[in-house]
This record gives structure tokens, C-alpha cells and sequence, in this order.
């Protein structure tokens, strides 16, 4: 997982507190609309309106943020393997790395998205806490339209099926979590591929809510194409 990034953003926040994002236009993106992605909290991105995008319209935190502050950890985490293998290839420094919480992420209009990378979300949670989805409109997208989640036990080395020696047993982390995901529209995605949902999980997020979505138009060929699919690892939803 130490391999994978994000691919660039009309706009992109990163390290900050108190941001306020609200009532703009990002339209005709080559890649994704607008990128939340390390250490911000307590910020609002409320009443956007994000069209006619590359990829993803809007994405939460980073693939890596399955562990904060690992770059150089030698912790063993109960497998063959040290997690410290690549860990050079780690993006954040200890001291920079954070995750992204208490954001809200309201009453944002996102249309038209992923018309060249197919296989992005219309918005995308990688990891982070404390997030208010609410009352967003997302429509016309080739995959999923809302997705949560990214790693479910593989991603830092851990074996799934040790629940006894490993720290990180069957992929838990406490960096998903306390979110909520409610009263938004989706409508048309999964348009072109599959193996997704209106609204996808995937792994553990403890506390988390999915409640009063409107879900309409899911999937063409209809493999795993469903309204909320809960994938590998889904628990505590």
C-alpha cells in the first residue's frame, strides 16, 4: 500500500485547521475536483458545486492513513515480515502525517465525475473520523458514487487470520471511525463498471452510520452492483 498516492486535484488541502470551503465551482478537471488529504481537521466544505471531472469529485485523507506516523517503524506486528519493510516509502514524515477529522462535508453538488478514470468513486473516504457527509448530491459516475474505506488487513503486513499475536489483527485501525453518512442523493453510478454501490465500505469503521440516503439507478450488467455494498471486511456499521 506504501506505493499507492493520490492523483492531483484542481485543489488541494493539506495540513490545515479551520478551513472554510464554501459555495465554489471546480469544473473540467484533468484529474480529481478537490483533495482533503493530511492533518486537516475541524474545517467545512459546504455548497460546492464539482462537475465534469477526470476522477474523483472530492476524497478524504490517504491511501497510507491505515497507520499514522509509521515511516521507519521496525513494529513486527505478528507476521513474518517487519512493517518497517518500505517504510522509507512512506509520504509523511512522523511529525507531518495526521488524519483528517471533524470535517463537514455538507450540501455539495457533484456531477458528471470520473469521465476518465473509471475506476474512481464519485466522492472517496480513505480513512479519517469524526465526518459529517450529509445532504450531498452526487450523480452520473462509472463506479460507486460514495465509498468508505480502503485497507481490510493486508495493507501494513498484518495476517488476517492472527487475532492472537498480531497488534493490528485482521486489519483494525482506529483511523475510520465516528462518521456519519446521511441524507445525501446518489443517482446513476456504477454506470459502467461494477463490483460496487451507490454507497461502498470497506474494512472496519466503528461507529459509523449510513441512514436516510436516497439511492437510485445502480449498476448496469448488475455483478455486486447494489445500493449500499458492504464489502471485505465491512464491521461495526
Amino acid at each position: 500500500y506504501r506505493s499507492v498516492d493520490l492523483t492531483p486535484a484542481a485543489v488541494e488541502v493539506t495540513s490545515a485547521d479551520n478551513i472554510g470551503f464554501v459555495n465554489n465551482t471546480i469544473k473540467h478537471t484533468a484529474n480529481d475536483g478537490l483533495n482533503v488529504i493530511n492533518d486537516v481537521t475541524d474545517s467545512v466544505f459546504d455548497g460546492n458545486v464539482i462537475y465534469d471531472t477526470g476522477g474523483t469529485a472530492l476524497s478524504v485523507g490517504h491511501p497510507q492513513h491505515h497507520e499514522i506516523g509509521d515511516k521507519g517503524s521496525e513494529e513486527l506486528l505478528g507476521y513474518k515480515d517487519p512493517s518497517n519493510q518500505y517504510s522509507d516509502k512512506e509520504k509523511y514524515d512522523v511529525d507531518v502525517e495526521g488524519l483528517c477529522s471533524n470535517l463537514d462535508i455538507t450540501n455539495n453538488y457533484m456531477v458528471d465525475l470520473a469521465v476518465t478514470y473509471y475506476g474512481c468513486p464519485g466522492m472517496t473516504i480513505y480513512y479519517g473520523t469524526e465526518l459529517s457527509v450529509l445532504h450531498n448530491h452526487v450523480e452520473n459516475a462509472p463506479y460507486s458514487g460514495i465509498s468508505l474505506g480502503w485497507g481490510w488487513g493486508y495493507t501494513v503486513g498484518a495476517d488476517i487470520s492472527d487475532t492472537n499475536g498480531s497488534t493490528d489483527p485482521q486489519g483494525e485501525t482506529p483511523n475510520l471511525q465516528n462518521n456519519e453518512v446521511a441524507y445525501n442523493r446518489v443517482i446513476n453510478v456504477l454506470t459502467t463498471m461494477a463490483d460496487g454501490g451507490s454507497i461502498y465500505t470497506l474494512g472496519p469503521m466503528k461507529g459509523t452510520t449510513i441512514h436516510d440516503n436516497y439511492l437510485s439507478k445502480v449498476g448496469k450488467n448488475g455483478y455486486h452492483s447494489r445500493g449500499i455494498h458492504i464489502d471485505e471486511g465491512t464491521r461495526y456499521i
